[in-house]
Formats: C-alpha cells, sequence, structure tokens
C-alpha cells in the first residue's frame, strides 16, 4: 500500500467515525429527551397526587376539630348538668378546674 492509499483509508475511516459518534450523540440525545419528558410526567402526576393528599388531611384535620370541639362540648354539658344536680354554679368549677391546671403543661 502505498502513503495516499493509506490517507484516504485513514481518511475514510475518520469520516465512518465522526458519522458514528454524530449517530450515537443524536440516540442520546433522543434518549434523554424521553426521559426528561417522562420525569416532567411523573412530576405532574405526583404534585396531582399531594395536592390530593393535601385536601384529605385538611379534611381530616376539619373532622378532627369539629369532633374535639362536641366532645368540650359535650363534656361542658354533662359538668352542667352535673353541677345543677348538685346545686352547685358551674362558673366555679371552672375556676377551680383552671386554678389547678395552671402549672401544668397540655
Amino acid at each position: 500500500m502505498s502513503n495516499a492509499e493509506d490517507i484516504r483509508s485513514l481518511a475514510q475511516d475518520i469520516t465512518t467515525a465522526y458519522d458514528a459518534r454524530i449517530g450515537e450523540i443524536a440516540s442520546i440525545r433522543q434518549q434523554t429527551s424521553d426521559m426528561l419528558s417522562e420525569f416532567h410526567r411523573m412530576d405532574d402526576e405526583r404534585k396531582t397526587e399531594v395536592s390530593n393528599m393535601k385536601k384529605e388531611a385538611s379534611c381530616m384535620l376539619d373532622g378532627f376539630k369539629k369532633d374535639r370541639e362536641d366532645a368540650v362540648g359535650a363534656w361542658h354539658d354533662l359538668a352542667a348538668t352535673m353541677e345543677s344536680k348538685r346545686g352547685k354554679k358551674t362558673g366555679k368549677t371552672v375556676k377551680v378546674r383552671q386554678a389547678h391546671h395552671k402549672g401544668k403543661k397540655d
């Protein structure tokens, strides 16, 4: 083989390798684009799920708050009924309870 043929063969190898690299880069770009699209889709799904969970948690907390308020009201009514049957005023018991719990943390 002559030098000219070696140079032509080398130039052909360089061109072929360049074309192969361009093809691989295009493939990697497409795969990356597909992955990013999938990540964005999954992120949107998670945002929706988190939003729904926040709404559910808020509704649950509202329900717990209402239940607690109802229970407090029932206990106050019960205490008032018991005190009225005993002939005591409800205000005194409340003051005693407040004084008793003054130093304690809930």
